[in-house]
């Protein structure tokens, strides 16, 4: 029995907002088999038409969002990674920030801070008695790149929730 427009347009809304691409086609086949054997019991069990059996089906199943979410917190993809990553970052963003209060405090305690100097200003920050010394890009660079590793996947996200297909290199 070859399954309905119903259950193909279904499918079809389920498996295109998988992000996953190997779990995709897996579970394009395990869906329609799934749907299939419940159509069938259904036109044995109740009598229903084959339209009937499918529109039962796809009612029971529920929304393909939910469906989808599922499948996409099951199959992450680059999850782990990008968890270690914004881990890692924002870990080296908090030491560097300790490390640059300290910096600053034992400056400002010590007389190294030029007049009106304050994290923002462009030219080195404190003069030590080593020469010119600046501890800024120890914070902003971890700070950039963990806010960047925040921003992108929402962004991606946003994307696709909006009907925007997003491309892997």
């Amino acid at each position: 029995m070859e399954p309905g427009a119903i259950v193909l347009k279904y499918v079809e809304q389920v498996c295109g907002k998988i992000r996953a691409d190997d779990a995709r086609g897996n579970f394009r086949e395990e869906l329609l088999d799934h749907i299939a054997q419940s159509v069938e019991n259904l036109m044995e069990e109740r009598g229903l038409s084959q339209e009937d059996a499918e529109t039962e089906t796809i009612v029971r199943m529920g929304s393909p969002d939910v469906l989808v979410q599922e499948m996409n917190t099951v199959h992450k993809g680059d999850f782990p990674l990008l968890l270690v990553l914004r881990t890692i970052f924002l870990t080296l963003t908090a030491v560097f920030a300790i490390w640059n209060a300290y910096v600053w405090g034992s400056a400002y305690l010590n007389g190294y801070l030029p007049a009106g100097a304050n994290f923002f200003t462009p030219e080195p920050m404190m003069r030590t008695p080593d020469g010119p010394s600046d501890t800024r890009p120890f914070f902003w660079i971890p700070l950039i790149v963990s806010a960047l590793l925040f921003i992108i996947p929402a962004l991606r996200q946003a994307c696709e929730k909006h009907g925007h297909r997003v491309h892997h290199a």
